[in-house]
């Protein structure tokens, strides 16, 4: 019997009868890109804070890679290596999402672990405040932040 070789994309195929439902893919034989080291992200989660993104390493090296910003673990419409943390981030982990594409061979994509919970900026105190006035019972105290 013949060896029959199919690419399939989203169809349903009808083999000596039998229904075979398949979901987007690619020939088996066609390579895929892989994941050598996942993504990682540097920086303080920390609102105003910019967290910045390392792709990982892939097989083959020459691979190319686009990142998404995700904020627990949804889509947050950026993209690129670096993220400024703004209001909306605060209280939510964030992560990136790596695809990797190479001629010739399927994407591969890859999560960063998540960072910790998006905090609001340290208050940082440059000058004490201070009490003018006589410090009596019946007299008018004067606080200047």
């Amino acid at each position: 019997m013949g060896r029959i070789r199919a690419l399939v994309t989203t169809a349903t195929v009808l083999v000596l009868g039998a229904s075979l439902l398949a979901s987007p893919a690619v020939a088996a034989d066609d390579p895929t890109v892989t994941v050598v080291s996942k993504p990682t992200i540097t920086g303080t989660a920390r609102y105003g804070s910019v967290l910045t993104a390392t792709p990982g390493t892939y097989d083959p090296s020459d691979a190319t890679t686009s990142i998404a910003w995700l904020r627990d673990g949804r889509d947050t419409g950026r993209t690129g290596s670096r993220y400024e943390l703004t209001a909306p981030d605060h209280g939510h982990r964030i992560s990136v999402r790596v695809t990797a594409s190479a001629s010739g061979r399927s994407d591969v994509t890859a999560d960063s672990p998540s960072t910790a919970s998006v905090r609001w900026k340290e208050l940082v105190v440059t000058k004490s405040p201070s009490i003018d006035g006589v410090r009596r019972f019946g007299r008018v105290l004067t606080a200047k932040p």
